[in-house]
């Protein structure tokens, strides 16, 4: 038994995506960086830092531990951990808090002990359900049961999160979709009428369900002038850090919209404007090719999966971090509508770091289990 134990923590050591994981541990150690000099002028900036090292280093701890365990045991409990997931999003709507200035409010609390938002959970627990319901269409003659319930299911979560509102969020569950489907092989056909379905019900949707200033930052794309002052501060302020920084940057701890809190929600949605500011060209440069680094690697990982739930799991996870990035980017440089999404791994946020070091380690327990080699053809 020892031997046995022995030879299979060896094959562990030896097929661990080493690639992957110290790819992630730079980003948020390059975001434990940002975040010192973006909270170092703030009041509370201390408790905040101190907060995400303590969710960094449980993260760590939790990827590693989910790396051993085979990703496959979560076919068993997927609908339920979805299920658990959705009464947390209803909750939100009877008990919740944390009011933004558009009335989100999407944080649940345990008195005395913490808080989280139930929608940063509900992406994995989202991803895990779907990837198993296109498991079962790629490999059921019957698909009738199985397409309603990839629609149902993949509703809920969505317009639950839509409604809080946090349509930020809503997308980030939209592009995980779209990725797997893509993933699945969608005929021409079923595009063609989902995208029709899709215009049709932009009308409607404009009508009856978008509220006004969700409207301005849609039309705002083409003109800038419907912006709220309040938008056109933050992307002003982020504007100017950012073209402030020139190739190296004002330096840590010396940018003078950051440390003059100039820049708005610099821990957060516009810790990428601090980055630019104080690291300039060079820095941001760095954090965009490990980002790049992450993401592509995700999506090969799921190109080379034992089994199609692996990769679909990998692919729904790739997706979410895929539109994270790129959205909250996109805003900071004013080339996409302002959203509260923030930058994995570097933003501040206790539940969103735990989040997405669960999905590390999930995408790493995927990893370990392929069959190719880490540099061999991918087996689909």
């Amino acid at each position: 038994m020892q031997l046995v134990a022995k030879v299979r923590s060896i094959d562990h050591l030896r097929k661990f995506d080493y690639i992957l994981f110290f790819t992630v541990i730079a980003i948020t150690a390059f975001g434990l960086v940002s975040l010192k000099s973006a909270t170092y002028s703030m009041k509370y900036g201390a408790g905040i830092y101190k907060t995400q090292i303590y969710m960094a280093v449980a993260g760590t701890v939790i990827a590693l531990f989910l790396n051993f365990i085979d990703y496959r045991i979560y076919k068993t409990f997927a609908l339920y951990l979805y299920g658990a997931s959705v009464l947390m999003l209803l909750a939100v709507f009877f008990v919740g808090s944390g009011s933004d200035e558009v009335g989100a409010g999407s944080w649940l609390s345990i008195p005395g002990l913490f808080k989280f938002q139930p929608s940063e959970i509900a992406k994995i627990m989202y991803v895990l359900l779907i990837a198993l319901i296109f498991e079962k269409l790629s490999t059921v003659e019957n698909k009738a049961k199985y397409f309603i319930m990839l629609m149902i299911f993949a509703v809920i979560p969505v317009g639950l999160i839509f409604k809080e509102p946090d349509a930020g969020t809503a997308l980030a569950f939209v592009v995980s979709f779209i990725i797997m489907l893509f993933v699945y092989g969608i005929k021409a056909r079923f595009i063609l009428i989902g995208g029709g379905i899709i215009g049709a019900s932009i009308p409607i949707a404009w009508r009856f369900i978008l509220k006004p200033y969700q409207k301005n930052r849609i039309l705002s794309i083409f003109q800038p002038e419907l912006q709220t002052a309040d938008d056109l501060y933050q992307i002003n302020k982020a504007k100017t850090a950012i073209s402030s920084g020139q190739w190296f940057g004002q330096g840590l701890f010396k940018g003078i919209q950051t440390q003059n809190n100039g820049i708005p929600i610099k821990e957060s949605d516009f810790i990428f404007s601090v980055i630019g500011e104080e690291m300039g060209f060079v820095g941001v440069g760095v954090l965009l090719v490990l980002f790049t680094v992450l993401i592509i690697r995700i999506f090969y990982i799921a190109a080379t999966a034992e089994d199609l739930y692996g990769t679909f799991v990998a692919s729904g996870i790739g997706g979410i971090y895929l539109y994270h990035f790129l959205q909250n980017v996109g805003m900071n440089i004013g080339l996409l509508p302002i959203t509260g999404i923030p930058l994995p791994f570097v933003s501040a946020g206790g539940s969103a770091m735990i989040t997405n070091f669960i999905a590390m380690g999930i995408v790493l327990s995927i990893s370990l289990r392929r069959s190719d080699g880490m540099f061999e053809k991918p087996g689909i």
